[in-house]
């Protein structure tokens, strides 16, 4: 979304306020063998996947890397892009959305991937971009598996 989700000191307002409860915070290191670690746990080999992008929503570089990757192809209705309204609105201007429309995707506004009915609507399967994704749709039964955009639309 377009909410920023830090404080910054001499940035925002709050950040002076927040110093004694941040300084009082377990301090928690993440390196490259816990994310592999994770890639791992949320990646399963699958065979007919849909592919869920944009969690957080996907920003207009996102929109025309996507765009790219699937002009001329068939998706055939296996791919679904998350955006805000106003990025949608600047890549529907540039392009974008009726590219990622004419391959068979469908791109999705103001909404979020984890509360699409994907279960419910017959998909077993989700490759997917984001661990948060990843993470909350496992726990709804979804076999899941992680990659780039690159690597899930290449």
């Amino acid at each position: 979304g377009g909410i920023a989700l830090w404080h910054g000191e001499g940035v925002t307002p709050e950040a002076g306020e927040m110093k004694a409860f941040i300084d009082g915070l377990e301090r928690l290191s993440v390196g490259e063998a816990d994310l592999n670690e994770e890639v791992a746990r949320l990646t399963r080999p699958l065979r007919d996947p849909v592919i869920v992008l944009g969690c957080p929503h996907s920003s207009l570089g996102e929109l025309a890397e996507i765009a790219g990757l699937v002009e001329g192809r068939d998706m055939a209705g296996k791919l679904w892009v998350f955006t805000s309204r106003g990025v949608y609105g600047e890549a529907k201007e540039a392009g974008h959305i009726g590219v990622i429309e004419a391959a068979g995707g469908r791109v999705f506004r103001d909404t979020c991937m984890v509360v699409a009915p994907l279960k419910e609507m017959g998909w077993e399967e989700v490759a997917t971009n984001s661990f948060k994704a990843g993470h909350y749709m496992a726990g709804m039964g979804l076999e899941t598996r992680m990659g780039t955009i690159g690597e899930l639309l290449g």
